[in-house]
């Protein structure tokens, strides 16, 4: 974790002491430190956290918009046709077949397993192209860098 190194001192500190009084002191020591961070530093600390923790909004951003194209595949037809459309790569044959079999499973109140598969080749078909993205950028890169 990027903190300055007498902040990692006191909170390893903080870590070893067991007595309760003596870790509650140590633990307002830590916040003194904390407090006399640059706000760069702060910042730092929050990334770190939050990659640390697993909180990452571009990744949650893309959950919602797969469960959002989910919806819209299951509520109407057309949303398949403008799916393809945007995703070449995708084998539209196991899209309709998992779109019927969760539409069916929904009315006879089946356990949603059809409806995982579904988000699961979402979020592939939009992995794909993300990944070839990706790729396609690093070679551009790699060019760049010989020219």
């Amino acid at each position: 974790m990027p903190m300055p190194e007498h902040l990692d001192d006191a909170v390893r500190k903080a870590c070893r002491i067991t007595d309760h009084e003596g870790n509650r002191r140590q633990l307002q020591y830590v916040g003194k430190v904390m407090r006399s961070l640059t706000e760069d530093e702060v910042a730092a600390l929050c990334t770190a956290l939050d990659t640390h923790r697993g909180v990452n909004k571009a990744e949650t951003a893309r959950l919602h918009w797969i469960e959002r194209t989910r919806e819209k595949l299951l509520e109407n037809n057309a949303a398949l046709t403008e799916f393809i459309r945007e995703h070449p790569g995708v084998d539209a044959q196991e899209g309709r077949t998992l779109i019927r079999n969760a539409c069916k499973e929904r009315e006879q109140q089946k356990p949603p397993c059809y409806y995982r598969e579904l988000f699961q080749w979402i979020k592939n078909a939009a992995g794909v192209e993300d990944d070839e993205a990706d790729i396609e950028g690093d070679e551009e890169d790699r060019d760049d860098d010989e020219a």
